[in-house]
Parts: structure tokens; C-alpha cells; sequence
């Protein structure tokens, strides 16, 4: 039946997993599972701010979905905001 499997996906949720040792990763999505975000380990890096180098802590976000439940654009949002917690925690 058409459409059945989509139906049982959404409703499934999601997963996130995270790694202590990995800069990045690619995780795989797992039935039923509709999407999956990764967090690689943190590490510190060179940026520049304000003109100046400074050393900042980032750490590698990696969404996999099911392109059938979540659009590309929704998932750059979703990340997006993620990202927009992070460098503002008291946000949460």
C-alpha cells in the first residue's frame, strides 16, 4: 500500500548518536527512524573575530534524513538552529 510505510516513518521520531573520539561521521538512519543527527568530537580551531585570530571550540553536526519526511531546506533550518543554541546556551 502506497504511502504506508511513509506514514508508520513520521510518526516514528527521530535519533541522535554522538561520538567521543570522531571529528565527524556519517551516521545511518535505522527503521524507524526518519532522520539521525551526529555530533563529532569538539575540538579547538583557529577562526578569525573581528579581525583578530582567535582559538574557538567547534564540533562537526552531521543530519541525516529520509528526503521523503524532511526537505533539504527544513533540515539546513533545523541545523541552523541548533547551531544558533549552541553559541547561545543561556537560550535554551
Amino acid at each position: 500500500e502506497p504511502g504506508k510505510d511513509w506514514e508508520s516513518r513520521a510518526h516514528a521520531g527521530a535519533n541522535a548518536e554522538s561520538s567521543v573520539a570522531a571529528r565527524s561521521y556519517t551516521p545511518i538512519i535505522t527503521a524507524p527512524q526518519a532522520a539521525t543527527l551526529a555530533a563529532g568530537a569538539p575540538r579547538d580551531e583557529a577562526r578569525l573575530q573581528d579581525g583578530q585570530v582567535v582559538a574557538r571550540r567547534l564540533a562537526t553536526l552531521t543530519l541525516v534524513s529520509d528526503a521523503r519526511l524532511l526537505y533539504g531546506d527544513e533540515a539546513a533550518a533545523f541545523l541552523a538552529r541548533i547551531d544558533a543554541l549552541l553559541q547561545a546556551p543561556e537560550a535554551l
